[in-house]
């Protein structure tokens, strides 16, 4: 149960220090640009790997949330780079201090031929506690929960970098309105075949032979 309550403070503790940011944003103007696709790869890191799962599951995050975006002004590409990622280390968090954070660069590319725009992709928990009982939680943490928040906070971090912390807000309050399916008009049914019909067959009727004539 201990352990249990750890691994949950461990996962508030990332997402209430990650949602505590505001960002800029490259296009803050509503309808001036939209993500058209994302693109996340990860470099390979002695020091710091980032696990294999993270990028693709970024990637879907991404999609999946710009889904529930107005898609008016320039189509964008958004390409994120992927360099370290790291999980709070008890014996850090005791003595300096540590945090879970994943970092690489964000690029957004225009699809129209327009020129690039590029910033730092850093998505940590600096504010996390630490000492002893920072110590404690890091030891106790769950990496694959660790990961499910980050994966989110990491989304969250990527269309705020493209929109701003305002813009986002705002298309979150005001959700675009859904365009209604459009209801296809059944074909008109085709007249039914008439069965050919056979003509009668009349059975002929049997030719009684004439009596023969008496000879003369």
């Amino acid at each position: 149960m201990f352990d249990t309550v750890l691994k949950v403070a461990g996962v508030l503790f990332v997402a209430t220090s990650l949602a505590s940011c505001s960002t800029a944003g490259m296009f803050p103007k509503p309808g001036e640009a939209y993500v058209k696709d994302v693109t996340v790869t990860a470099i390979a890191s002695a020091r710091n790997p980032v696990p294999g799962s993270f990028a693709p599951r970024l990637t879907e995050a991404v999609r999946q949330d710009v889904q529930h975006l107005p898609q008016t002004g320039a189509a964008k590409h958004l390409s994120i780079i992927l360099t370290d990622y790291h999980l709070k280390n008890p014996a850090l968090s005791l003595l300096v201090g540590d945090a879970n954070y994943v970092k690489g660069t964000l690029t957004v590319t225009d699809l129209a031929g327009g020129p690039a725009k590029t910033a730092p992709f850093v998505v940590g928990n600096q504010g996390q506690v630490n000492g002893v009982v920072g110590a404690i939680v890091a030891a106790n943490q769950d990496p694959g929960l660790i990961e499910g928040v980050l994966v989110v906070q990491s989304s969250r971090k990527a269309l705020e970098n493209f929109y701003g912390s305002k813009l986002l807000k705002t298309y979150a309050e005001n959700p675009p309105a859904a365009t209604p399916a459009a209801i296809a008009t059944p074909a008109p049914a085709s007249p039914a075949k008439a069965k050919p019909t056979k003509p009668p067959v009349r059975k002929a009727k049997p030719v009684v032979p004439a009596a023969a004539q008496p000879g003369t």
